[in-house]
């Protein structure tokens, strides 16, 4: 995500962001060549946090392992493995959280166009409206579209296809996104949340009703808002386990928000048929001998 090349940087202090229901959209002309100034993989070996500052070109990243906190305008948000971040040119990006160790990303910076611009419609022509965050787990032709302007981006002509192609290829992922846009706005609250938030909670924080917010979720991902926490938790402490392997239990439960370490080894041997220890010891045995 980052280059040798230097860009207006701001203090963290001073830079204030919240939780938002409130999306910020951007036009994306694809009539128009883009330009790639820099584009590779990346891998971070050790927790990152994310630059303050304002770039002429727009980011785009896509993760590939780990998880990243990051904000930008008057969004925040954590990116996990097959999102895809969109940082536009010429506003703020803060680092909120360092990224977990080990996190792995593509990402190319290109030049903004003209025509780009922030907006609140999305009755364009000739182009694109994205947010700042996309879900691709379930397009794995996004993935290979990175790929491919990572590896022809000292071809101008034939990476500047794959750029337009990529803008196109997001913008109608993002119209297959849940209809329902308070299921959306609840689910990634919950992603982006330390807490393992109550349904009151969420509720509160929407200011909707408990049954408000367990209807709509459940019309549309078919399972209740209390079992999503619990397991979006259990596959953040997967990673977890993994990435810090001499962090004692206790803590990690604290992190991930369970009551205590019996609460959470119960609760991860309910859904993987092991416990955390053993999962561990596993992982890092499959680790020495390179399986």
């Amino acid at each position: 995500m980052y280059n040798s090349e230097k860009y207006t940087e701001y203090p963290a202090e001073i830079m204030y962001y919240k939780e938002s229901r409130t999306r910020m959209n951007y036009y994306f002309s694809y009539y128009h060549p883009r330009k790639i100034q820099v584009a590779s993989f990346c891998l971070f070996d050790k927790p990152l946090l994310h630059p303050s500052r304002i770039m002429p070109v727009h980011d785009f990243v896509y993760m590939l392992d780990g998880e990243w906190s990051a904000g930008i305008g008057s969004e925040t948000f954590t990116v996990y493995p097959d999102d895809v971040l969109i940082l536009p040119a010429n506003l703020p990006h803060v680092g909120i959280k360092p990224c977990s160790p080990n996190t792995r990303t593509m990402y190319f910076h290109i030049y903004a166009h003209e025509c780009d611009e922030i907006c609140d419609s999305k009755n364009y022509s000739n182009g694109v409206v994205l947010s700042s965050i996309i879900k691709a787990d379930t397009a794995p032709n996004i993935k290979e579209l990175f790929h491919k302007i990572i590896l022809t981006q000292t071809n101008e002509a034939i990476s500047s296809a794959y750029v337009n192609a990529l803008l196109y290829e997001l913008g109608e992922l993002s119209q297959k996104r849940p209809k329902n846009s308070l299921a959306w706005d609840i689910h990634n609250f919950i992603i982006s949340s330390d807490k393992i938030l109550s349904n009151r909670e969420i509720a509160d924080h929407f200011s909707i009703s408990t049954k408000t917010a367990e209807v709509a979720f459940k019309e549309e991902y078919a399972c209740t808002i209390h079992s999503f926490v619990i397991d979006n938790k259990l596959k953040k402490a997967q990673q977890y386990l993994v990435d810090y392997p001499n962090m004692k239990m206790a803590s990690i439960a604290a992190m991930l928000g369970f009551y205590d370490e019996f609460h959470f080894s119960k609760a991860f041997k309910s859904k993987f048929g092991l416990s955390p220890g053993v999962f561990r010891k596993m992982k890092k045995g499959s680790q020495q001998y390179g399986r």
